[in-house]
């Protein structure tokens, strides 16, 4: 967004409508906002701006059946999928490509702790597009791999991987969300991260910065109590060639001891697969939720799917 060499001043003068469209978003945002932090702060105890900077999140709950959160205890045969990175695992690929879950595929929404049943955009992650997160839930229902399907969307657009540390302006969202999770009783059973495209946009992307930033984030998660598998996915195309600095970080984290795993190739979905040649078209939701499950069945459902077997 107003990437153009011009200067912003001399756009705003010849009535660029780019920049004027920018400047009333902005102009809306500072007059909401402190009502809506209001709003928030006596619905929920917390501050909106901690996880949620720039008020980009959907969590529009109307029209959307709630569902109770017994239905997702540790005894469940369900699949508790927490999505964490930037906009290809959020809200913001394709709104043409707006998909509605066709089996048990449900919505955990961490502003307001409560359950929902699934639909673009999810509840959660930035923007209010479409999101791979919720085709992956029928796929993995379609495979026979879980009766039902709980989707913990938090992933933002345009962020880095330092940005989700303990020290990152995400963090706190992803600190909420893993608390919200366990005051419900609700175990997570797989964490998925991709992101890389903010850095691998920079020709001289930082690999080892990228691996401390995420290995804080991994270390976050396992200290809050989570020890379900992490999958890490190859993610580095957004309008630029892939980046193998950043591929590279991103497989040097996988440690099957430690429980992190290769995710998914999302960069083999070229153009073609991209309504913008940065974001997931229609198909290329459709692929990257299939990549997602074969990453998953490649590691299997582990210890707490055979307990529900057992069980």
């Amino acid at each position: 967004m107003l990437e153009s060499a011009e200067p912003r001043l001399t756009r705003v003068l010849r009535g660029d409508p780019e920049v004027w469209a920018y400047i009333r978003r902005r102009i809306k945002f500072e007059i909401c906002r402190p009502f809506k932090r209001t709003a928030f702060w006596y619905a929920s105890g917390q501050d909106l701006d901690r996880v949620d900077r720039y008020h980009l999140s959907y969590r529009k709950t109307a029209g959307r059946r709630e569902v109770s959160t017994a239905m997702f205890s540790p005894s469940s045969d369900a699949a508790v999928v927490l999505g964490v990175g930037q906009s290809n695992i959020a809200n913001e690929c394709d709104p043409h490509g707006r998909y509605e879950a066709r089996g048990e595929v449900y919505n955990f929404n961490f502003f307001d702790g409560r359950c929902y049943t699934a639909k673009d955009p999810l509840l959660g992650a930035s923007v209010d597009g479409s999101n791979p997160l919720t085709r992956l839930g029928d796929v993995l229902l379609d495979r026979g791999m879980y009766r039902r399907v709980l989707l913990v969307p938090i992933a933002h657009g345009g962020t880095y991987a330092r940005d989700w540390a303990p020290s990152g302006m995400m963090f706190p969202r992803l600190q909420w969300a893993l608390e919200r999770l366990k005051a419900c009783g609700i175990q997570i059973t797989h964490v998925l991260w991709q992101q890389g495209e903010a850095e691998a946009r920079h020709s001289d992307a930082d690999a080892q910065e990228w691996m401390r930033n995420f290995m804080a984030v991994a270390g976050a998660i396992r200290a809050a109590g989570v020890d379900a598998p992490i999958y890490v996915a190859q993610c580095t195309i957004c309008c630029n060639d892939p980046n193998e600095r950043i591929r590279g970080a991103q497989r040097a984290v996988v440690d099957k001891v430690a429980g992190i795993f290769a995710g998914p190739d999302i960069d083999t979905i070229g153009r073609d697969g991209r309504h913008d040649g940065c974001h997931l078209s229609a198909d290329g939701l459709q692929r990257a939720a299939a990549l997602w499950c074969d990453a998953i069945e490649r590691v299997g459902t582990g210890e707490r799917m055979r307990d529900v077997v057992c069980c």
